[in-house]
């Protein structure tokens, strides 16, 4: 895991179809351009939960 706190989703579905969208996102991969990008920001705002 790449930060120290918890983030969280909550997900809901009405049918299966919807179901296999959101696992889709399992597989999905941060380049590693845009996670230098997200490090600059969290470098700014370290805790953005408060």
């Amino acid at each position: 895991m790449k930060f120290d706190f918890v983030a969280s989703t909550i997900i809901g579905a009405s049918n299966a179809e919807q179901l296999d969208v959101i696992f889709n996102g399992l597989n999905y991969n941060i380049s590693d351009e845009l996670n230098k990008e997200l490090d600059t920001v969290h470098q700014e705002i370290l805790y953005p939960m408060g």
